[in-house]
């Protein structure tokens, strides 16, 4: 009997893909896992067995609504913050920031330092947030040198409505606002490689969100909102 092997069911399968996951029934070919097959060859005419164990990617609404400034969690989270950046200071000296997290149950201090301590790669802090749980920062600055100064600025709390704390997330576009000091970089420099070079906006990761604090007036010649940058990722509780 002649007998005509074909390619490998798995191959045949996946030129099937597009069409399948293109078919009004999910928005793109963006799935994650496996497929397997009962034979690795089938005769003309014979169907093999076929399981799938696939997923589509989870995306930041599906974890996080954005209230203004405040993050509230859809469903049960997992958070880790990392510190980015403390750029509060003089012209030739970085003072001390605090920078704080609100869990929906209290405050937590997530950094108490300047410049030259920021580990952007270091998680500060992580927890898991039930659903419904509304997350916010807060950040001051020191107005006298040292770890312990005598007086310090307001909180910027970003369940206020100001400019003095903001929200971002990838594809925002970055603020366009000059350094306030020669020791200081502009926002986009700052934030780099959270920024395009080629579009100016914000290069995040898809679960990310980046908190911009300045400790100055808003019409200042200080406000230039690097002062601080808190980095927060979410990633979905795990079972």
């Amino acid at each position: 009997m002649n007998r005509k092997l074909l390619v490998s069911s798995l191959c045949a399968l996946a030129a099937t893909l597009p069409a399948l996951a293109n078919d009004g029934s999910t928005q793109a070919n963006d799935w994650v896992g496996n497929l397997s097959a009962s034979e690795d060859r089938v005769n003309v005419g014979d169907t093999p067995s076929l399981t799938w164990n696939v997923s589509y990617p989870v995306s930041l609404d599906d974890l996080i609504d954005f209230e203004g400034d405040t993050l509230v969690a859809k469903t049960d989270v997992h958070v880790e913050a990392r510190i980015v950046g403390a750029g509060w200071g003089t012209e030739t000296t970085f003072y001390y920031v605090n920078g704080s997290l609100h869990n929906g149950s209290g405050w937590v201090n997530v950094f108490h330092g300047n410049q030259p301590m920021v580990s952007p790669s270091s998680v500060v802090y992580e927890d898991i947030l039930e659903a419904g749980t509304s997350i916010n920062a807060a950040g001051r600055g020191a107005l006298r040198t040292g770890p312990d100064p005598s007086s310090w600025t307001s909180w910027y709390v970003s369940w206020n409505t100001t400019p003095n704390v903001i929200a971002l997330r990838d594809g925002d576009k970055a603020p366009q606002i000059d350094p306030a000091y020669e020791i200081q970089q502009g926002v986009e420099d700052y934030l780099s490689p959270y920024v395009s070079a080629e579009t100016g906006l914000i290069t995040l990761g898809p679960l990310d969100v980046i908190y911009l604090f300045d400790f100055n007036d808003y019409d200042s010649r200080g406000f230039d909102l690097q002062d601080l940058a808190i980095l927060l990722t979410f990633s979905k509780k795990q079972p």
